[in-house]
């Protein structure tokens, strides 16, 4: 059985798969179906051990369900609370921000609650607002509100959980106090000084921007990292070189090899050397994934010449995909891990596969098949993390090639020396700085190029699955034809049309997106067109509506209707008119004579935007399915009605308690806001109303209101349990689906 590490890792992120996704009888189907795989490959291969497989599997769906399970049931009571309480613990890491504002990571050991001290062992994150010095290693005193890590509230929204999470930090605090005791050295606190003690060196012998990027590169510290920069590199493509990961490490791995070749040290304390270097290197950066993994895939490559053998790179990333997960389990959602492997998995697989079809000079070769292979490997992340595919890419990647080394190697050196001599680390550092103002230079004239950057969204499971299939299938059209280049086109070619049928020609439904805003309304509705419903506030568009049009891939919203007419709904929806093409804007009720009405009327049409106003009884219609119509609108407020087929949807917005007991409506679906909300008397007016569902659009949800609703039959969504809502319309068929 060649490779059985890698069925291991496989069948165990299997499972870590199922037990994210899968609940009750599903588990125990897939559980047969790892069994019979099992089975299958112990018949083709004689393989024994192929019965651990399906223990891998189990292994993993317990690895996940452990992770994302509550640290302590009293602990998760009083999070859920948001209890005031006073920790004590110490500092395992500390991070500094603009206006001393600090968050730390806290060890924590005694917790106190309602003078009642409780020894526990935790890790809470503590964001503090105020004045703070704290360093790692320190005893601390903290009070403040115990708080749960949130989940995403909305599609592409960040992920507190996860990101916290897999750096083993299980609630989140934010501090009224903290007191500062003596200091308790360990390895930490050394690592911890000397990464500051080299931030300090880069900020000395650089200039802003290139000390940032090189504390980025080379010590994983990102909180100085310009932000046009970074926009910029990831425009063009390079992004990656931002963060620490198996071409960094291979890079110092080979200038210590070289260094101590130079100064004739023998091969066998050489490579022990080189192996030590590496650990502390992925200690002194913090150990985050990508450098985890490729410190170990460094690391048998190491040994392979120790004991001269030669490495297998899948082997190698199984190793390391298993180390990683296996202690942190959540690891495997982060873009990092994601990232790290699949470039990494997708240099290994269709390297020869590119090569086979590329007709250049061996050199050249050598150069452009490892940039278009990771590449193509990474395209679908590109697109589903940061919402664009930078094509430019592949080509500015070549271009920065030849200089990547030069900038690591000598970049970290001057980091080294500069803890003994600034005037020596200044003279050397001038060679980073001329690298990163040429990356920079070469970065903007690319991305102008047409085609240059492709604004995607993020694209849905499917098509990522279809797009990995296709290369997959052109890989191994290339690999297993004697005509490798005419087969692998001509495999590649007719999958990419598979690809284009299937996605481009399909009708997808009519989807309604009911974001999670906090209290207000924000309403997307997906067709051949896209629509907001709106009446929130300046920060809600900027926060929550403006990140999930970039995720969509949304470049034009064809109308705009505001269900409230105030001056930060305006602000708001002029900031997004400046983000997205918006064509048509639709008002409440407002007088003529209204100042506000004037400004954004003016403001609009400089935006070539046309503004209507909507009165009770007005409908707008788009094709023969979609009308959406107003019910109600006076004083600045409007209801509306949308209708797509024969299902209703009452769009309530913030309207009076006088407008739900005077006007009965008809409707399938409700959005209703917290001011009309009113227990008995809302759960009747949906009954009456003929609903199937609610969704409550208020950070503060009653749970006798969400009773009483369900008690009459209605499914009842609210923000605050669910986070953003979707409603999917197949023909006359309704299919939810919630964040939570």
């Amino acid at each position: 059985m060649k490779r059985p590490l890698v069925y291991l890792a496989l069948f165990y992120i299997i499972g870590l798969i199922v037990g994210q996704y899968i609940n009750g009888i599903g588990v125990a189907l897939f559980l047969s179906v790892a069994y019979v795989l099992a089975l299958w490959i112990y018949t083709k291969f004689s393989w024994k051990g192929a019965f651990v497989l399906p223990l891998a599997f189990l292994v993993g769906i317990i690895s996940l369900n452990v992770a994302i399970s509550p640290k302590d049931a009293y602990l998760d009571e009083l999070a859920n609370r948001q209890a005031n309480v006073t920790l004590h613990g110490r500092v395992i890491d500390a991070s500094h921000f603009a206006g001393q504002s600090q968050r730390l990571h806290v060890d924590v050991s005694q917790i106190i609650y309602d003078d009642v001290s409780r020894d526990i062992r935790f890790n809470v994150l503590v964001n503090i607002r105020f004045g703070s010095d704290a360093s790692v290693g320190q005893n601390v005193t903290v009070r403040g509100n115990l708080m749960q890590l949130e989940r995403a509230r909305n599609p592409g929204a960040f992920d507190e959980f996860i990101r916290y999470k897999t750096r083993g930090i299980d609630y989140k605090l934010v501090a009224e106090s903290l007191t500062a005791t003596g200091l308790t050295r360990d390895h930490r606190t050394i690592f911890y000084d000397l990464r500051m003690r080299m931030f300090q060196v880069y900020d000395e012998i650089l200039p802003p921007r290139e000390a940032g990027m090189l504390k980025s590169m080379l010590l994983g510290e990102r909180s100085d990292l310009d932000t046009d920069l970074n926009e910029l590199l990831r425009d063009a493509g390079i992004s990656h070189i931002l963060t620490i990961s198996g071409m960094h490490v291979s890079f110092l791995a080979i200038m210590v090899l070289k260094l101590l070749e130079f100064a004739r040290v023998d091969k066998t304390p050489r490579v022990v050397a080189t192996l030590a270097f590496l650990l502390f290197y992925c200690l002194l950066v913090g150990a985050p994934v990508s450098a985890v993994r490729a410190t170990i895939m460094a690391s048998v490559v190491l040994c392979g010449m120790l004991f001269k053998r030669e490495p297998d790179v899948f082997v190698s990333l199984a190793l390391s995909a298993l180390a990683i997960l296996i202690f942190n389990p959540l690891a495997l959602w982060t873009a990092s891990f994601q990232m790290s492997f699949i470039a990494t998995m997708g240099l290994a697989v269709s390297t020869r596969s590119f090569e086979a079809i590329l007709t250049l000079p061996k050199t050249i070769k050598g150069i452009v098949v490892p940039s278009v292979a990771s590449a193509f490997a990474t395209f679908p992340l590109a697109a589903l993390y940061f919402h664009r595919v930078p094509l430019i890419g592949v080509v500015v990647n070549i271009l920065i090639a030849p200089f990547i080394a030069l900038l690591v190697g000598v970049g970290f050196l001057a980091g080294v020396i500069g803890l003994f001599s600034v005037p020596v680390a200044r003279f050397v550092g001038v060679v980073p700085t001329y690298i990163i103002r040429a990356y920079e230079l070469i970065s903007r004239a690319a991305i102008h190029y047409p085609f240059a950057v492709i604004r995607t969204g993020a694209p849905s499971v499917g098509f990522m699955a279809m797009y990995y299939a296709a290369l997959a299938a052109f890989v191994y059209f290339a690999d297993n034809t004697k005509n490798f280049r005419r087969r692998a086109l001509l495999g590649a070619t007719a999958l990419i049309l598979v690809v284009y049928v299937t996605f481009g020609v399909v009708v997808r439904p009519f989807e309604i997106v009911f974001l999670d805003t906090g209290v207000r309304t924000a309403i997307f509705l997906h067709s051949d067109k896209n629509i907001l419903i709106y009446g929130g506030y300046e920060w809600e568009i900027d926060g929550v509506v403006a990140r999930y049009a970039s995720i969509r891939g949304i470049e034009r919203v064809e109308t705009i209707f505001m269900t409230r007419f105030a001056e930060e709904t305006v602000a708001g929806v002029l900031n997004f008119a400046d983000i997205v093409e918006v064509h048509n804007i639709y008002l409440p009720s407002v007088p003529k004579d209204d100042e506000l009405l004037a400004s954004f009327a003016e403001e609009a049409y400089a935006r070539n935007i046309s503004v209507t106003k909507l009165t009770a009884n007005d409908v707008v219609s788009f094709g023969d399915s979609l009308q959406i119509g107003a019910v109600h609108s006076e004083n600045y407020l409007a209801v509306l009605n949308v209708r797509y087929n024969d299902i209703g949807v009452l769009v309530m917005g913030n309207v009076s308690d006088r407008l739900v007991r005077n006007r009965p409506f008809a409707a399938d679906v409700i959005s209703m806001t917290g001011p009309v909300l009113g227990t008995e008397r809302s759960a009747r007016f949906v009954r009456d109303a003929g609903a199937q569902a609610v969704v409550i659009n208020t950070d503060m949800p009653n749970a006798e209101e969400v009773r009483m609703l369900e008690d009459v039959g209605v499914m009842a969504f609210s923000h605050n349990l669910s986070g953003a809502v979707t409603m999917r319309i197949y023909g006359n068929r309704i299919f939810w689906n919630t964040m939570k």
